[in-house]
């Protein structure tokens, strides 16, 4: 209390300070002294909603009328649950009961009602507390909260087997719930439901040690994937992404972090093993086939990816970038592998594909001269270079110099392209750059190495084209982050 008081002595946090004061004085039952608090918090800030609770709080405590209280609390707040809720508290008939639920309408009204039930908590009104927990619609949390506020082992034992999906404890409140529940019976769920707030807390460590102390028990498949998403254990973490396919089947969630976990360690073959077969039980889902498409290009299998891509209608959403990444990446591969089979015009038609902006893949074509097609310009003049095309190497020589794009990404192409034309001032000037830009010693090596390639007129050679598929497995370095 000791700071309180102290801070009590100051303008900026005298009413903030004589509510909290007020809080304890009514937790410890000294009803008189939390009056007291609470009017000198309103002093100077007649509309601090918690110091017009706390008055009223002590008032009726003190078994005073404090109507007058609430009407002030609902003139600043109308929709405030408090009061809705004293009125019934005080005369508990079906009118006030529904006037209080009624007007909790929104999509987590569970939350409404936990709130209000910790605050109740925390001020020592247990009684008031438990009401409203049993009026709520109810969630796990909430029936870990009734049997710890009435230590009810039967309302344990039925909190014990609740449903735990879609529940997201994060409040600190709950913290020794949870810690009272798992000592009392020991149950998975409550060690599940405190790791997520430890979770929610970036306290790592804590909760990855409670869900480890499960083991195999829980047969719940999202313990296994918020375990998995901790363990830094390459064997344990798969175990327990493929212990939540073999749980929930049919949630594409889950199938697909499998399927990253393994292309994440390169184990591309068993990454499209799974994806394939849950593409087989999942038909036109964008999010599966376009991890699918991932996975056959992890694979090399840019054919049958082309084929998937073809198919596919991905919902356009905002910053949505996959789609047309992963044509790029296909349709120059296969560039790429026609240049190696001296299928040189078969090449160039690969790469005008990978210049189009189809409806399906969920991406808007932006205007033309924000465009950056210096990597399809490059390996275009390229094939035409091997195919003995002079008209068009000419041709894509000149977009290549002419283009203003100015990101760094392939500013090294643009730059030999400037030393094949004869400016080598301008070609340094743009090296210097990308260079500039590189945070990684083998992209310097890589980047050195292609130069001297260049400068020695080997840039359409076979062990050139090795230099060029790094480049377009950045083009899908990264996958659009969807919340659903």
């Amino acid at each position: 209390m000791d700071g309180f008081e102290i801070a009590a002595l100051t303008n900026e946090y005298r009413s903030a300070a004589c509510t909290q004061l007020a809080k304890l004085y009514v937790r410890d039952g000294q009803y008189a002294e939390g009056v007291q608090y609470a009017r000198k918090s309103l002093i100077g800030n007649a509309y601090n909603i918690e110091g017009l609770k706390m008055l009223y709080m002590a008032s009726d405590c003190l078994s005073e009328d404090a109507e007058a209280v609430l009407s002030a609390i609902e003139n600043c707040d109308p929709l405030n649950d408090f009061v809705r809720f004293e009125r019934y508290w005080a005369d508990p008939d079906e009118k006030n009961r529904t006037a209080f639920q009624s007007l909790i309408r929104n999509e987590m009204a569970v939350q409404n009602y936990l709130e209000l039930a910790i605050w109740y908590y925390s001020i020592g009104q247990v009684g008031r507390a438990e009401k409203v927990l049993s009026m709520s619609p109810g969630d796990a949390e909430t029936a870990y909260w009734r049997a710890y506020l009435s230590q009810d082992r039967e309302l344990l034992e039925k909190a014990d087997v609740s449903d735990v999906s879609f529940v997201f404890p994060f409040r600190e409140e709950s913290v020794p719930v949870f810690e009272w529940a798992m000592k009392e019976s020991g149950n998975w769920r409550s060690a599940y439901l405190l790791a997520l707030v430890h979770y929610s807390r970036n306290n790592d460590a804590e909760a990855l040690e409670l869900l480890r102390k499960q083991g195999r028990e829980p047969d719940f498949a999202p313990f296994y994937i918020t375990r998995a998403s901790l363990e830094p254990d390459k064997t344990l973490q798969e175990a327990d992404y493929r212990r939540a396919v073999a749980l929930d089947g049919a949630e594409w969630r889950y199938a697909h972090a499998l399927t990253r976990f393994y292309m994440r360690h390169s184990e591309n073959r068993k990454a499209l093993s799974v994806i394939e077969e849950f593409s087989r039980r999942k038909r036109n889902h964008f999010p599966t086939e376009t991890l699918l498409v991932r996975a056959l290009i992890c694979n090399e299998e840019y054919g049958a990816a082309e084929r998937v891509l073809a198919k596919t209608r991905i919902l356009p959403f905002e910053g949505a970038k996959d789609g047309i990444n992963l044509q790029k990446h296909i349709k120059l591969m296969l560039a790429v592998d026609k240049m190696r089979k001296k299928q040189h015009k078969a090449a160039l038609d690969k790469i005008e594909e990978a210049k189009l902006w189809p409806r399906n893949l969920g991406v808007g074509k932006p205007y033309d001269e924000v465009i950056d097609t210096r990597l399809e310009d490059w390996l275009s003049f390229v094939a035409a270079e091997r195919g003995g095309l002079k008209g068009q190497r000419e041709h894509f020589l000149q977009r290549l110099v002419g283009s203003n794009v100015n990101t760094p990404e392939y500013l090294l192409l643009q730059s030999a392209a400037w030393h094949i034309a004869g400016d080598e001032t301008k070609a340094r000037k743009l090296a210097d750059g990308w260079f500039a830009a590189q945070k990684d010693e083998t992209a310097h090596r890589n980047g050195k190495e292609f130069l001297e390639v260049v400068g020695r007129g080997e840039y359409a050679s076979d062990t050139a084209l090795d230099f060029y598929k790094p480049l377009i497995q950045t083009l899908t370095a990264k996958a659009d982050n969807r919340l659903f």
